[in-house]
């Protein structure tokens, strides 16, 4: 059967349309236009299109943010309880959003914003998950409970979730899955801690060479910091800045500062400079590959110099092995030989020098392989960076990320035995994936760290600064951040306030400042006095949660961040107690622990 339609009636053209079709490619062209091209586009325009881009919904990736490495690809059984986690992580802060309101003593509130009782929010969903879990411990139940919690702000709830599916990935043999797991959970809980200086809180002295008793020694990089203007080519293959310009621009001495030396060179000029300057010397010693590393005259002559220079020296021979970045990665067993020959062969010349054995924070599963065991090393380093963007891949916002997760593997593995030196940290403040400048986010994350040592890891004995605009001057294809110290009045600022605790050393321990007495932590049931200064370490899945200590129903101090809260209390004659409150974006108390006083 046929059928004999009509030809259809054909249009003419219009030129509405072929405008509108314009228009239309016009603006795909223009919203793909990269981000770095801002100045081909007139500056109203421009600031138009970062305006729409910033509101488009990005992708969501069902995967974690994280940095750490994914769980094991071996081939799993396919019961569904064993399959890898995919837990959506909890909100974070946003890059620059405005700030909340700082609350100062000025501006105490008279009341709390909520009721000062932690309740945990539960319906139908949570409790039919609980009971399935009850006969069926499969990990998917798990996952989308801890998501049910967190989606119900219950963060507390959330990380016990988590902790739980950790345990059980461990006993299956999964050790990365479950570090992922309790790296989460230790950001979505939120704990109180509580100092005092007391005695009790020494911490272990291994008598390490170079290591102080007491306290951090405070160090950098400044050979790359564009605002040192004094600059001299030594007899290594990069040229050099001053440390006391660096201490005049940034308004703290340095202990100590790096730089980067070739196998086969030998900074002697600049070693000899560091001495006049009255500061440590830090030699990050790199081969292109470990055959070249031998016992020969130029190693031996390298260690003759060092004993005639008769100064302390840091020496960071190979570091970062674990990162397959480097061109001494692959081989465990032949690194750790050309490391205790450098260990050995320098001791057997100089007697001040002290060698670091130093990793990147990730990869963390082949770390131990690396070790050249404690009579190999002196001490024990560790490379970790504050980025908002991981691996600068935009659909990867690490803006909730601390540097401490990236320490505590390193400081909990090695720090009983070795001092512990962060040889490089920085916070970055302008990423090359957007372009915006971030300096909140700098100093949320210094703050973090250098708040967290004298509390947390009083066994750092050094940190260093990596003041370098990469953007600028790291080689092709990892010009990704800024971490230039002196590049803003406000990170300066920061950093200079954070390392004025006589906690960081400014020179050599026995010729310089000495350290404070360290905190200890009161525990459970311990009493403090009404008078007596008081420190808090706050973690929160929120960047500014909301810390309040109240005595006799009246707020007595308030404070917004993570970390550090120091607190001198002036408190009402009733008060027989305290009670440390968080409060969470909702007004909700999300935590709150009680501190006894004693009588008067």
């Amino acid at each position: 059967m046929s059928y004999n339609f009509p030809p259809p009636r054909r249009r003419k053209p219009s030129r509405w349309g072929f405008l509108l079709l314009l228009l239309v490619g016009g603006g795909v062209v223009f919203y793909r236009l990269p981000a770095k091209w801002p100045s081909a586009l007139p500056d109203a325009v421009e600031k138009w299109r970062q305006k729409t881009l910033a509101s488009t919904p990005k992708p969501q990736k069902s995967e974690s943010n994280e940095t750490t490495p994914a769980a094991p690809t071996r081939p799993l059984p396919k019961q569904e309880e064993l399959a890898a986690p995919q837990v959506t992580p909890p909100p974070v802060s946003q890059p620059e959003r405005e700030a909340d309101t700082e609350i100062t003593p000025s501006n105490l509130p008279p009341r709390l914003p909520g009721a000062p009782v932690v309740r945990e929010v539960s319906d139908a969903r949570v409790r039919q998950l609980e009971a399935k879990i009850a006969k069926y411990p499969v990990f998917a139940l798990y996952r989308e409970l801890a998501q049910r919690h967190l989606a119900l702000g219950n963060t507390e709830a959330a990380a016990g979730v988590f902790r739980t599916q950790a345990a059980l990935y461990r006993r299956k043999g999964m050790e990365d899955a479950a570090l992922i797991l309790e790296k989460q959970a230790a950001q979505t809980e939120t704990t109180i801690r509580v100092f005092a200086a007391r005695a009790g809180g020494e911490t272990p002295f291994t008598n390490a060479p170079l290591e102080p008793r007491r306290g951090c020694y405070l160090g950098a990089f400044i050979d790359r910091d564009d605002a040192l203007l004094t600059r001299f080519n030594g007899d290594n293959w990069q040229h050099h800045r001053l440390p006391s310009e660096f201490e005049a621009r940034v308004g703290r001495r340095h202990a100590s500062v790096f730089t980067y030396v070739k196998w086969g060179n030998f900074p002697r000029q600049w070693l000899q400079m560091c001495k006049r300057e009255g500061v440590i010397p830090h030699i990050a010693w790199e081969p292109q590959n470990l055959r070249e590393v031998q016992n020969d005259a130029y190693l031996r002559s390298c260690a003759q110099f060092l004993r005639e220079l008769d100064w302390p020296v840091f020496v960071r021979f190979a570091g970062e092995m674990n990162g397959d970045w480097t061109p001494y990665h692959g081989d465990p067993a032949l690194y750790r030989e050309k490391f205790r020959l450098v260990h050995r062969t320098l001791h057997r010349y100089a007697t001040k020098v002290a060698t670091i054995w130093c990793v990147n924070a990730i990869p963390s599963d082949n770390i131990v392989s690396y070790y050249p065991g404690d009579d190999g090393c002196d001490w024990v380093g560790v490379n970790l960076y504050s980025t908002p963007f991981a691996d600068n891949d935009r659909t990867r916002q690490a803006f909730g990320e601390s540097p401490l997760t990236l320490l505590e593997p390193i400081y909990r593995r090695y720090s009983t035995k070795k001092p512990i030196a962060i040889c490089e940290y920085a916070a970055s403040h302008q990423s090359a994936v957007d372009g915006v400048v971030r300096t909140s986010f700098a100093i949320e994350k210094m703050s973090l760290l250098y708040g967290a040592l004298p509390l947390l890891y009083p066994r750092v004995k050094m940190i260093n600064w990596f003041s370098t605009n990469n953007l600028i001057h790291a080689r092709a294809g990892r010009q990704l951040n800024n971490y230039r110290l002196t590049q803003h009045p406000a990170v300066q600022e920061a950093y200079r306030n954070l390392t004025a605790s006589p906690h960081f050393l400014t020179s050599l321990q026995g010729q310089g400042t000495t350290s404070a007495p360290l905190p200890r932590e009161i525990g459970a049931g311990e009493k403090v006095r009404a008078n007596e200064r008081l420190t808090l370490w706050v973690t929160s899945t929120s960047a500014r949660p909301a810390v309040f200590v109240q005595a006799a129903n009246r707020v007595v101090y308030g404070g917004r961040r993570v970390g550090k809260h120091v607190i001198e209390l002036e408190l009402p004659a009733k008060a027989d107690s305290l009670s440390i409150l968080v409060y969470d974006q909702r007004g909700r108390c999300v935590k709150r622990r009680d501190v006894k006083l004693y009588s008067s």
